[in-house]
Parts: C-alpha cells; structure tokens; sequence
C-alpha cells in the first residue's frame, strides 16, 4: 500500500503523509522471512526516519533510491516511521515501491514454480514545486490615490505597528512584529 499524490518543495526535507494510506507491505506467507523494498524515483534522496533491524542500500541496482531488506513486520515499522525525500529540482515525479518476496516460502510443494520470487509494485505521483522564499517589510502610508503604492507625496505614518501572526506552510506557529 503506498500513499496518494504528495506535493513537495525544493531543498527541503519532505515527508510523506500517510494520507490516504501509509507505506505498508504486506506477504501471506513470507513470515519472518526477509522480503526486499526498493522506493525508486529519478532524482534526489529518499530516507527512512528510523531503519531499526533493517537492512537499507542506497541506490539499489544502480537506480537512484533506497532498498530495505528484512521481515514483513520490521519493514513496515521502518516505513512507519517516516519515508523522507529532498530534491532541488522542480517537476512532477513518480516513486516506484515495488515489493519482492526474494522466493521465501509459497507455491505447492513439487511444483517447479514453487518459491520463485514474487514481486508487485505500486507508484506515488509527486509535485516538487520550487520554493521561493521571500520576506515581509515595508511601512504603513496613506495611499491618498489607492494604488497600493507609496507615491511621492503620500505620508508615513508614525508609531505604527504590525504583527503577522497565523503559521508557516511547515504548520509552525509565527507570531513577528515590526
């Protein structure tokens, strides 16, 4: 299970939401055995907040992304525990998850096909927009001609005060005052 479409910003650290689905893998009959996760995607870097006993290769095979080796269950507390990707290019992407059960367990006894390895795969389309910072300044006048623009002439007006108060697009409190 991977998530719906995420929107991001260049050179930041993004995570992605779990909205409307975490990562998540899942195998009947892979038990504790290891299975393999490569998250793929063009350019960039993708983390994991905390690997704990999994095994993670960066750029597997040559691709650009990561791997996680391990059990069903320690995958996906890995994968719970943030999937984090940085770019400084802006475009739509696409990561690829594809999931390999490495030929553990499955299939009918005495079948030649029995424990070949499977694999599924699924994709998250990405918008990396380009982050444009940009600052709050400028004065309190009297616009006596209404175009937004202090026009020679047009007053400042002294002992003004102005406070910018709500949060950020990272959800973080701001509260400035000039």
């Amino acid at each position: 299970v991977v998530p719906g479409s995420q929107s991001f910003l260049t050179d930041f650290d993004n995570l992605f939401t779990s909205t409307p689905n975490a990562f998540q893998i899942s195998d009947v009959d892979a038990g504790s055995d290891s299975v393999q996760v490569d998250l793929l995607i063009a350019d960039g870097t993708l983390t994991i907040g905390s690997p704990g006993s999994v095994q993670v290769t960066s750029n597997p095979g040559g691709n650009n992304g990561i791997r996680l080796t391990g059990s069903v269950a320690n995958i996906n507390a890995a994968l719970g525990s943030g999937v984090g990707y940085r770019t400084s290019t802006p475009s739509d992407k696409t990561l690829t998850a594809t999931v390999n059960d490495l030929g553990n367990n499955g299939g009918v006894a005495g079948d030649p096909n029995a424990n070949n390895p499977l694999s599924a795969s699924a994709t998250v389309e990405i918008e990396v927009l380009d982050f444009v910072p940009s600052n709050i300044g400028g004065f309190a006048f009297v616009d006596t001609d209404n175009d937004a623009n202090k026009d020679t002439g047009e007053a400042g007006l002294e002992g003004v005060r102005i406070t910018l108060i709500g949060n950020t697009f990272r959800n973080t409190a701001v509260n400035m005052e000039t």
